[in-house]
C-alpha cells in the first residue's frame, strides 16, 4: 500500500501545471460545465469519396483489409462487404451497456466487456489505407466499400456519443487517417462535403480538451494537436472562419510546444516507449506531408531539429535486416501509417518517411518500407543516413552498443517524465538481426492488477528484483512511484580508446543499490552486476528467446548460444522457469527464463557466448 506522502510527491514530479489542467477537466466533467459536454453535432452525408481523377501510383497495393484485417497489428479478423460492429469487443464479442450514452458517462474501464482498446480498434479507421490504396489504383470495389463503412460508422456512433467519442486522442487517429487516405486518393485539396463535415465534428471533439490531453506529456497531446492541425487547414481550405483560424493557430502552436517540451534535443521522447516513440514521429511526419501539400508556413526550426533527432533515435533501435526494435516501454498496438504489407514489429517504413523529411535516406535500395513515400509522393534523398556503432541518449536513459552483428540496449533510469514500468538497467540482446535477450512488452492495459503488475515489472525484463518488491511503487495503472535516479552512467572504454561497454547503476528508496557494466564484442557479451542494500534476497533474472534451451549446473545452453553464471557468493536458487512475453498488444506468450537469487551482497557476472 502506497503511503499518502509517496502520492503526493509523485504527483508534485508530474508538475503542478499538469494537475491543475487534469483537476480542471474532471471538474468541468463533473459538473457538466466542461465546453466539450455542449457540442452541437455536425450533419454529415453524402459519400466520401468520388472515384480516383489521377493516375495510378506505381506500386502494388497491399491485401490488408481486403479479405481479411488485422487487430493491433496480429489478431487475423475476417472482412466483408457489410460494416463490422463499431461497438463491440471483437475478440470476445461483449458489448457496453447502453452504449449510446455521452462519453464522459462511460467508465474508462469495464469488467464486463474487457479492454476498451478492443472496441477502439476498429474505430482508428486504419483500414481505410489500404483500401483507398487500391481506390487509387481503380479498385472500385475497394471505393465503394470506403465509402459504405464511412458511412455505417458515423450512423452507428452518434457524435459524442458512445466509446468512441471518448478518447480525443482516438478522433484524432481516426481523422489523420482521413486526411491521409485523401492524400492516397490525391483529393484532399477537393474533398467531398462529408469529409469536410467529419473533420469539423472531429476538431470539435478535440479543441475544448487540448489542455487535458497536454497534461499527460505523451503521444495524446502529439497526436491530438497534429490532428486539430490538418482538420483546421482543410476546413480553412473550404471557407475563411474565424473559428478555423483559430484552431489552426492553437493546432501549430500545440505541436510546437509539444515537440520542444516532450522531445529531448537527443531526440528520446517523454513516454519511454520504442513504439509510443514510433507513433509520436508518424504524427510529425503526417503533419509536415499535410504542410508541404498545402504549401503552409514552415515549422519552427526547433520543430526540425528535434522531429530529425527523433528519426535518427528511432534508425539507432531498429535493425536494418528486419525493422524489428526492442519491445522497451508501453506498447498499445498502436500503428499510423500503415502502407504496405510489412509486420506490425517493422519499423522501417516509419523511419524512411521521417528520415526523408527530417534528415537524409535512412534504408538503401528498394522495399516495402518505401511504401509510405510513394503514396505521399516524397522523394528519398540521394545522401544516405550514417549510423554510429554506440549511442548514448542520455536524455530519456538508453545506451546502444554495437559489435558487428551483435546489438546490445541498455535502459537506464531517467525520469523527466513518468515512467511506466520498471525496467532500470534492463538488457535487450540483437544478433543477426534477432532478439535473443528480450524485454516482455505490455499485454493489455485491462486485463487485471496480476498482469499489470508482471508485464509492468522486474519479473519480465532483464534486470534485478529485490526482496519481490519493485524499485518504483505501483500508485495506479499507469503511474509509478519513488521514481529512479541513475547514480552515474559512463562509457567504457579499451586501451586503445574504443569504446567497450557501458556502466550505470542506480539506489532506491529503500537504499537497495544495483550496479551493472556491460561489454560487448562480436561473439561475446559479458554483464556485470554489483548490488547490496537488500534485506532477503535478490533475483536476476535473463529472458531468452524461446527455442531449446537446457539447464547443465550454472550453464544455460542453446542452439543460440550459451549463458554462463558466475558470483563471489553461493547462489542460492538457479532454475529454468516459464515466463511470458508480448510481443503485440492482446497477445500472451510463454518463453524460457533463466532465474539466479543469491541471499547477500554480490557480484554477479552473466557472460552469454555465440558463434
Amino acid at each position: 500500500m502506497t503511503d499518502i506522502a509517496t502520492k503526493l510527491g509523485t504527483y508534485w514530479a508530474l508538475g503542478v501545471e499538469n494537475l491543475l489542467r487534469v483537476a480542471r477537466y474532471r471538474y468541468g466533467l463533473k459538473t457538466g460545465f466542461h465546453p466539450v459536454q455542449s457540442l452541437k453535432p455536425v450533419k454529415i452525408d453524402g459519400k466520401f469519396f468520388n472515384p480516383a481523377e489521377s493516375p495510378p501510383v506505381g506500386e502494388n497495393p497491399p491485401d490488408n483489409w481486403k479479405e481479411n484485417g488485422h487487430l493491433f497489428g496480429h489478431i487475423p479478423i475476417e472482412t466483408a462487404d457489410t460494416p463490422p460492429n463499431w461497438l463491440t469487443n471483437h475478440l470476445t464479442g461483449a458489448s457496453l451497456q447502453e452504449p449510446l450514452r455521452p462519453w464522459w458517462e462511460i467508465a474508462d474501464f469495464d469488467v464486463s466487456v474487457g479492454d476498451i482498446k478492443t472496441i477502439w480498434e476498429l474505430s482508428r479507421w486504419h483500414w481505410l489505407l489500404p483500401m483507398a490504396q487500391r481506390a487509387r489504383n481503380g479498385d472500385l470495389h475497394s471505393l465503394k466499400r470506403m465509402n459504405i463503412w464511412l458511412s455505417d460508422w458515423n450512423r452507428n456512433n452518434p457524435q459524442y456519443l458512445g466509446p468512441n467519442w471518448k478518447c480525443g486522442q482516438e478522433a484524432s487517429i481516426r481523422l489523420i487517417h482521413l486526411a491521409s487516405a485523401a492524400m492516397i486518393m490525391d483529393s484532399h485539396l477537393t474533398p467531398c462535403n462529408a469529409i469536410y463535415a467529419t473533420a469539423e465534428a472531429h476538431v470539435q471533439r478535440i479543441a475544448p480538451t487540448l489542455s487535458y490531453a497536454a497534461a499527460q506529456d505523451n503521444n495524446h497531446g502529439t497526436s491530438e494537436a497534429v490532428a486539430m492541425f490538418i482538420g483546421a487547414s482543410w476546413l480553412l481550405n473550404k471557407e475563411p472562419k474565424s473559428q478555423y483560424t483559430k484552431w489552426l493557430k492553437t493546432g501549430r502552436k500545440r505541436i510546437e510546444e509539444r515537440v520542444n517540451r516532450l522531445i529531448g534535443p537527443d531526440g528520446s521522447f517523454s513516454q519511454h516507449s520504442v513504439n509510443y516513440h514510433r507513433m509520436m514521429l508518424d504524427c510529425l511526419s503526417i503533419a509536415e506531408v499535410w504542410r508541404r501539400k498545402f504549401d503552409l508556413p514552415r515549422f519552427s526550426e526547433n520543430f526540425y531539429s528535434h522531429a530529425a533527432a527523433a528519426t535518427a533515435w528511432l534508425a539507432q533501435m531498429m535493425n536494418l535486416r528486419n525493422g524489428d526494435a526492442p519491445n522497451i516501454g508501453a506498447n498499445d498496438g498502436a500503428q499510423l501509417i500503415p502502407f504496405a504489407d510489412t509486420q506490425y514489429r517493422d519499423y522501417r517504413p516509419a523511419v524512411q518517411l521521417a528520415s526523408a523529411l527530417f534528415l537524409e535516406r535512412a534504408l538503401p535500395g528498394e522495399g516495402a518500407y518505401n511504401s509510405a513515400s510513394r503514396w505521399l509522393d516524397i522523394s528519398q534523398p540521394e545522401q544516405l543516413l550514417e549510423r554510429s556503432d554506440h549511442m548514448v541518449f542520455d536524455d530519456g536513459g538508453y545506451a546502444v552498443l554495437r559489435k558487428e552483428d551483435a546489438k546490445a540496449v541498455i535502459r537506464y533510469p531517467r525520469f523527466n517524465f513518468r515512467p511506466s514500468q520498471n525496467d532500470a538497467l534492463h538488457v535487450d540482446l540483437w544478433i543477426k538481426g534477432q532478439n535473443i535477450l528480450r524485454d516482455g512488452g505490455t499485454y493489455s492495459y485491462n486485463d487485471g492488477e496480476e498482469w499489470i503488475g508482471y508485464f509492468g515489472g522486474g519479473k519480465a525484463h532483464n534486470t534485478i528484483l529485490f526482496d519481490c518488491e519493485e524499485a518504483m511503487p505501483r500508485i495506479s495503472r499507469f503511474l509509478l512511484a519513488k521514481w529512479l535516479r541513475t547514480k552515474e552512467r559512463n562509457l567504457i572504454f579499451d586501451k586503445n580508446n574504443d569504446i567497450l561497454g557501458f556502466e550505470a547503476s542506480y539506489l532506491d528508496y529503500k537504499k537497495r543499490y544495483h550496479h551493472r557494466k556491460i561489454t560487448l564484442n562480436n561473439y561475446r557479451m559479458e554483464v556485470v552486476d554489483t548490488i547490496k542494500g537488500f534485506s532477503k534476497h535478490a533475483s536476476l533474472r535473463w529472458r531468452f528467446a524461446p527455442d531449446d534451451w537446457r539447464l547443465e549446473g550454472e550453464n544455460l545452453i542453446g542452439r543460440r548460444g550459451k549463458m554462463q553464471i558466475n558470483a563471489n557468493v553461493e547462489l542460492s536458487m538457479i532454475a529454468l522457469e516459464t515466463g511470458y512475453e508480448s510481443r503485440h498488444y492482446m497477445e500472451k506468450t510463454e518463453l524460457p527464463v533463466l532465474h539466479v537469487q543469491v541471499q547477500s551482497p554480490a557480484v554477479i557476472t552473466s557472460i552469454f557466448e555465440w558463434n
